[in-house]
């Protein structure tokens, strides 16, 4: 008997089975796998050896990792507002925000989950109380291999976790659980390290042999023929001979000696003869559509020939067809498991189901470049739905003062005949308010600093192209251009040369300084900057 068996039929004698399967034996702990055609098993270990599948992984579990995960009470039917305090409720954000256990935070528990429900199907947590919630304040992955789901006669679920030698049977209310893809019944999970087992076992049996080829130094087997006969000692030293000659990479070019009347043959399929390298590139290709990744995003070299608009589109794709579905899948496992049970009428006496509920934010996901960004700032507060310190902090500035108003489009106001803005609380008088004539004032101002803001943008970008490795010519240009376009501002807009020549002067300094990837914040406001002056008759402390 060995010292395993006594281990386990003495010392653990009373956790011991009667088909001698022990608590030390890897009956109880068996990693989910499969065979593919080429002999290779395939787990979750071994397919985490295919650097794409690998890379795949480490993309989804970052990527959902990386969101923040935000806890918010519904005020009404349009209004939010996030939860925090030290209420059940909030702990339980602070939870899912920061730290959803006492070892993991956010990031490695989100990511976790995300990389689980996606090669698993499925991501179980057990809930361990505590005194704020009472029910979920720390939640405990557990490994999926060591959980089975069961549906009871009763129709109800059941989770039957292998802990050691004994089994523990859990009800849905002591687990948080994500749900993947499933199988036909709605409860046994579909894993994907299964169901992808024929072409990553292909992958990792190309990647062995590659390493093999390396390793032994030669592309084929070598057959060595002699004409004489060798006896048993004869053929043992030839095949030493051989072996020491050709084999491993510091004798991958060695050259061998013969005696007698032999020939050299080679047995086998070269790799090239055999499409190694298409074979490696195609389970690349596999990968890819398996885990539902952009080609690209796996440092797939023949990947890289699209524009850089087709690139951007497919990172959008990897956002919304990829992260975005299994961050649904979490937030409203959160609100199965976490939230109805604790939050009902009993507690809140609120009889609305969904008065809480998670989000993930996946605004810095969807942040384009920052021309892109700036254009969509401009849009949304000229079109009167976004604030000027709402377009701040979304670039993680602080708020200004006097730019929490909306910014009102003249053609929302009655008697306006053109589709130009102005801020109302600059545009307002002393009285019963602006005038039809006051209004139509402001309209052709703001046309004419729009003709003005725009002959300026094409001249500067024309100067940054030409002089775009001459930093000298590039200086002497913006001084010439302004120059003259202090005179064009002061004659289309009626206002002094001087004032006209403060504002190209502050202009053309702050691209001197930052670049031409100034222009969008400087046209973010130069156009009401450049109206305001006109109405004001040219002053800049009127204006301001």
């Amino acid at each position: 008997m060995s010292f395993l068996q006594r281990v386990q039929t003495g010392l653990f004698r009373h956790s011991a089975r009667a088909d001698g399967r022990g608590p030390l034996s890897d009956f109880w702990y068996q990693p989910i796998g499969g065979y593919s055609s080429s002999g290779v098993r395939v787990t979750d270990q071994s397919a985490r050896t295919i650097a794409a599948f690998w890379q795949g992984c480490r993309l989804i579990s970052q990527g959902i990792g990386g969101l923040s995960c935000h806890l918010y009470e519904r005020l009404d039917r349009d209004r939010r507002q996030r939860v925090t305090g030290s209420t059940p409720v909030g702990n339980l954000a602070y939870r899912l925000r920061w730290q959803p256990n006492q070892i993991q935070t956010a990031f490695g528990f989100w990511g976790l989950a995300a990389m689980c429900t996606q090669v698993r199907g499925m991501f179980v947590a057990e809930k361990e109380p505590g005194p704020f919630t009472g029910g979920s304040d720390n939640l405990v992955p557990i490994h999926p291999d060591l959980v089975t789901r069961k549906r009871l006669p009763n129709g109800t679920l059941r989770y039957d976790v292998r802990d050691g030698g004994a089994t523990r049977h859990l009800s849905p209310d002591d687990v948080f659980v994500i749900d993947g893809a499933t199988d036909w019944d709605g409860v046994t999970p579909m894993a994907l390290i299964l169901s992808a087992a024929q072409s990553l076992g292909t992958t990792i049996a190309a990647d062995r042999y590659a390493g093999r080829f390396f390793k032994s130094g030669t592309a084929n087997a070598l057959a060595v023929i002699s004409k004489d006969e060798l006896g048993p000692e004869g053929i043992q030293n030839l095949h030493a001979s051989v072996t020491k000659y050709i084999s491993g990479l510091e004798n991958a070019f060695g050259v061998l000696p013969l005696e007698g009347d032999v020939d050299i043959k080679t047995i086998g399929v070269s790799p090239h003869d055999a499409q190694l390298i298409l074979a490696r590139q195609f389970g690349v290709e596999d990968v890819a559509r398996w885990l539902n990744i952009p080609l690209h995003m796996l440092r797939f070299s023949n990947a890289g020939t699209g524009s850089y608009a087709s690139l951007e589109v497919f990172s959008a794709e990897f956002v919304t067809y990829t992260l975005r579905p299994i961050a649904i899948a979490i937030e409203q496992a959160i609100q199965r498991d976490l939230l109805i049970d604790p939050l009902d009428d009993r507690d809140y006496g609120d009889p609305r189901r969904d008065r809480y509920f998670a989000e993930f934010n996946m605004d810095a996901l969807m942040r384009g470049d920052l021309t892109s960004r700036y254009n969509a700032y401009r849009t949304g507060i000229m079109s009167g739905f976004l604030r000027r310190n709402e377009a701040r902090v979304k670039e993680n500035l602080d708020p200004a003062d006097g730019l929490d108003e909306f910014l009102t489009p003249l053609n929302m106001n009655d008697g306006a005949p053109s589709n130009q803005f102005i801020d109302p609380a600059r545009s307002r008088t002393s009285g019963d308010g602006p005038t039809y004539e006051r209004y139509r004032a402001a309209v052709l101002a703001a046309e004419a600093a729009g003709r003005i803001v725009r002959k300026e943008r094409a001249a500067v970008e024309k100067l940054a192209k030409q002089y775009a490795d001459d930093p000298d010519e590039w200086e002497q240009g913006l001084r010439a251009f302004y120059a003259d376009h202090a005179g064009f501002i002061s004659e289309t807009l009626r206002v002094p040369y001087d004032t006209a020549r403060e504002y190209c002067g502050r202009q053309g300094c702050t691209l001197l300084k930052a670049g031409v990837s100034a222009l969008d914040a400087l046209d973010f406001r130069a156009t009401e900057d450049l109206a305001v002056l006109a109405l004001s008759g040219g002053s800049w402390a009127d204006a301001a």
